[in-house]
């Protein structure tokens, strides 16, 4: 590949001739031509000229061309402005139409490019070679030989080892478009090697082959082959189901989300590009091959490869892909974009659920999709007009995994329709009909069958109401002679000196004494006032109510009373939010099993008790088995019959919450927002119950980088939430708390500061500082402290959060491991880099018990440990980490969100010092790490 180039003066000149409008520029002579004649430009000029050339129709950061143009100097703005108002000069572009100026970001050539060399005929050298045929020795490397031809672009064969032992995949180059391919699609392997290792969606590169003037790329070999290979194999349509095929187009769609998410383009989806591999339970999964025709969207990542040496030539003019699966809009000759390699997917998802990969993707294919959701899902990735087309394959990939809850949901709004005119119709028939004699007669038969019905149903009523109203008596004299007499103004400290706190505790030290006689009525009091206790924050007190009359009540009524069940639900959910997670789940699972026994094993009691032990799955860090449990639930409810109860609605609130630690943004939106439209209906849209859900949506917005969005849902949440319930609410504080996460994503520290500072002192009052709730706002506004300045006061915040964090819930917690992250930055701005970087260490170390590798804790804490080793003059330790943790965030975010781009950033800026360059950063920013909730 060989080493980095420092400028594009040093590209070879094979790097090309190029026509756009009335003007060709030629780098071998390095010459701008119109009309036959040169014109004059500065070496600068021309260079930039060649940069937008090669990336034709899209944005060129300020980065890159600072990059590429002045690698080594430290420019300002007006530098390249003046460079940009020199070419447009020469070229009379003074309107800025061919070179469009993307405010704020970089530049863009506007209208068509051609790139001459890929259309010269290829040199005779590398064209004129024997084909091969099989049984042929390869040229260059022995022991090997020609086994298949496979076809494809350029010349692909399937080799094998000449003891058989051994196969592989070599593509060949005939000309100079094939050999710029061949280069192209190992680069882009490298770029998703370098994201997702040997365990990504896709075929593995093995070898990039330079033999005299062949070059040639080897794969690895899956001797199942593509996509209609396979199939095929499978004796078409009949043997395979429609979900095995549902289940390869979500695979597909989540490989080209992870290319995407990699900053690159594939341009050739179909399913010959597409091979697969048989696992080791027979179950076919996707590869995604075939990069050649593939675009990387950002060129920067190049650097951190090392991959400059002639690859910006290769890279800019890929061409289009397989017209069949090609965009309309690429097919017009604009520019691809991500929604290209939508539209391909969409064609590709209709030949699967149609059951033929060579059927045409046709006006009227509507007709061969009677799925009406999937129908919808073809339409929405294949739509003419790109921007009505889903934004990303995760769409995709989170609808067709839903599916048959969507069906489900869809088939219960059409049988109400259906129910809905059923009887609109009987009512008309029933009104046109009252004339008949006969109906009278019935009429009145079923009167006197109803009369006898309502008579057995009041006697049984009135027996209930006996009953009830000797539970009202003995709970209307307790509220009075007990509860409320702690108010009593002729006590020590009774009247307006009274708070509610202690009334609660008044009438729970007479609770035993009082209702002991009657335990069901005690039973339910105790519920209500250990709500009490939970609505003021008092925890504990809660725990000790429940379980203290649990204790009394469990031997005196039997085990499946309702009210030993719910003291139970109550006394776990408590335990939960005191982190005393082993508790609870021992209470969960007796549940489980209790109610299973009793009612089966998804009746609501039963879905009730697994519920509440995917939310400790959850407590305790492990995400992945959360979100898996939590699915579960949620399809389990839904098909039970539950999908309209409040329980519901908390199964997919706490599965968007597992969800959001996994990454899966778009299904945790989808989420979120099924949640806040339920609650919505069933409470209002400015109750609690609407707001808190709202905030986890803007947390969402937040975090994939739509501040704008996220700053618009919090604060109406804030604002909404003060004007209702008053700003010490804990609504209030909650939206408080995350648009001070925002302000410290915007770099407005003060304002952060002063907002998590509200925040702690309201949460302490509330909860108490040893609270979780209290602890996430104390560790931001620790946070706040570090940008600002305040190191030591910072470090003894952390000090303190962190050891009551290990206290509750372990060390290798995700919630510990962030605050020990936010106290290595501390104690290293304090001059302890030893003892940070050991914690930094050890944080990387344990986080694997708990977190998923993509997770954007162990992003961060690799750009923590970058930050400390440059700090301490290790460059090439710090390159190392900054470039594993910009692949973290990347694989976490994508590559367009904030932190990513930051990360970017340190990596090109280490790359360059690490290589001797002396490039620097001119703006540096503050040594802000993000902290989780």
């Amino acid at each position: 590949m060989g080493k980095k180039r420092d400028s594009l003066d040093e590209l070879p000149v094979s790097a090309g001739l190029w026509q756009f409008g009335e003007f060709e520029l030629d780098q071998r002579s390095r010459e701008l031509r119109c009309g036959g004649g040169a014109l004059e430009l500065e070496p600068k000029p021309f260079n930039l000229l060649v940069l937008l050339l090669q990336n034709a129709g899209e944005l060129v950061t300020k980065e890159e061309l600072f990059d590429s143009l002045w690698r080594g100097s430290i420019v300002t703005d007006s530098v390249l402005t003046r460079c940009v108002s020199k070419l447009r000069q020469a070229l009379g572009d003074s309107a800025g139409k061919r070179i469009v100026t993307v405010h704020g970001y970089g530049y863009r050539l506007q209208g068509e490019v051609r790139h001459l060399d890929d259309e010269a005929p290829p040199p005779q050298d590398l064209a004129a070679g024997v084909q091969p045929e099989p049984g042929d020795p390869l040229p260059y490397r022995s022991g090997w030989r020609y086994e298949k031809r496979l076809g494809g672009h350029g010349h692909t064969w399937r080799i094998v080892s000449n003891d058989g032992s051994q196969r592989r995949v070599v593509k060949q180059a005939s000309n100079v478009a094939e050999a710029h391919s061949l280069y192209r699609e190992h680069s882009l392997c490298s770029v998703l090697f370098r994201a997702y290792g040997e365990s990504g969606p896709f075929v593995r590169v093995l070898e990039l082959i330079s033999h005299e003037t062949l070059p040639a790329l080897e794969f690895e070999y899956l001797p199942a082959g593509s996509l209609g290979d396979w199939y095929l194999d499978c004796g078409g349509v009949d043997r395979v189901s429609l979900e095995c095929r549902i289940d390869l187009a979500i695979q597909i769609a989540e490989a080209l989300n992870a290319v995407h998410q990699a900053g690159i383009l594939h341009k050739d989806l179909k399913p010959s590009n597409l091979l697969i591999e048989i696992d080791s339970q027979g179950a076919p999964r996707v590869r995604l091959a075939d990069f050649g025709a593939g675009h990387l969207l950002q060129r920067s990542r190049l650097i951190e490869l090392g991959l400059t040496r002639g690859l910006f030539p290769t890279l800019a003019d890929s061409g289009s892909g397989t017209p069949f699966y090609t965009a309309p809009e690429v097919l017009d000759q604009q520019t691809p974009t991500v929604r290209s390699d939508i539209y391909s997917l969409g064609v590709l998802l209709y030949q699967l659920v149609t059951g033929d990969l060579q059927r045409a993707f046709t006006p009227g294919w509507e007709r061969d999709v009677p799925d009406e959701m999937l129908r919808s899902d073809i339409a929405d990735c294949a739509d003419r007009d790109p921007a009505r087309r889903l934004g990303s394959a995760d769409e995709l990939a989170t609808r067709l995994r839903l599916l048959a809850q969507r069906r489900r949901n869809h088939e219960a709004q059409r049988q109400a329709q259906v129910e809905a005119q059923l009887a609109g119709e009987a009512l008309k028939f029933a009104m046109v009909s009252r004339r008949w004699s006969w109906r009278l007669a019935l009429t009145l038969t079923a009167a006197l069958l109803v009369s006898a019905v309502l008579g057995w149903n009041a006697r049984q009523e009135q027996r209930r109401a006996e009953v009830h109203a000797a539970t009202s008596r003995a709970i209307n004299g307790f509220l009075n002679d007990d509860l409320l007499a702690a108010a009593n103004p002729y006590l020590g400290d009774g009247g307006r000196n009274v708070t509610v706190a202690s009334v609660l505790d008044a009438a729970t030290d007479r609770l035993h004494e009082r209702l002991g006689a009657q335990p069901e009525v005690m039973g339910n009091v105790a519920l209500s006032l250990g709500g009490a206790y939970e609505n003021l924050g008092l925890q504990e007190e809660a725990e000790r109510l429940y379980g203290s009359v649990l204790a009394e009540l469990t031997p005196r009524l039997d085990a499946s009373a309702s009210v030993i069940r719910d003291l139970r639900f109550k006394l776990a959910y408590v335990e939960v939010e005191l982190a005393r997670l082993d508790l609870a789940a021992l209470h969960f699972e007796a549940l489980r099993r209790q109610a299973e026994a009793e009612h089966g094993p998804w009746a609501m009691d039963t879905i009730r008790a697994r519920y509440g032990a995917a939310w400790v799955t959850f407590e305790q860090g492990d995400y992945v088995e959360a979100a898996r449990r939590f699915e579960l639930l949620d399809e389990g409810t839904l098909a039970a019959g539950f999908g309209d109860t409040p329980t519901y609605i908390d199964i997919c609130w706490n599965r968007a919450e597992a969800e959001i630690e996994l990454h899966h943004w778009a299904l945790a939106e989808q989420l979120m927002r099924f949640v806040v439209a339920r609650y919505t209906d069933d409470n209002g849209a400015d109750s609690a119950r609407v707001l808190y859900p709202s905030i986890t949506l803007g947390y969402i917005h937040q975090m994939r980088g739509r501040f704008d969005l996220a700053e618009a849902e919090l604060q109406s949440v804030y604002e909404r939430s003060v004007s209702l319930l008053g700003e010490r609410h804990p609504v209030s504080y909650s939206a408080l708390h995350h648009l001070g996460i925002l302000r410290l994503r915007e770099h407005r520290y003060q304002e952060a500061e002063q907002m998590f500072q509200a925040v702690v002192d309201g949460r302490t009052r509330l909860y108490g500082e040893q609270s979780f709730m209290t602890r996430y706002s104390m560790n931001r506004l620790a946070q706040a402290w570090l940008a600002l300045g305040r190191s030591h006061e910072a470090e003894a915040l952390f000090e303190r959060t962190w050891q009551a964090s290990v206290e509750r819930l372990g060390e290798a917690h995700p919630n510990s491991l962030d605050i020990s992250r936010g106290y290595a930055v501390a104690q290293a701005a304090n001059g302890k880099t030893e003892v940070a970087e050991q914690r930094l260490r050890r944080i990387l170390e344990l986080a694997p018990q708990h977190l998923p590798p993509n997770n954007n804790r162990i992003g961060t804490t690799h750009l923590a440990l970058s930050d400390l080793l440059q700090a301490t003059g290790r460059l090439d330790e710090a390159l190392a980490e900054a470039q594993a943790g910009e692949r973290v965030l990347r694989g976490a975010f994508g590559p367009e969100q904030d932190e990513v781009q930051a990360a970017q950033r340190m990596v090109a800026r280490l790359s360059a010092q690490a290589n001797g360059s002396g490039l620097a950063a001119t703006v540096t920013d503050p040594p802000v790490q993000k902290l989780k909730r």
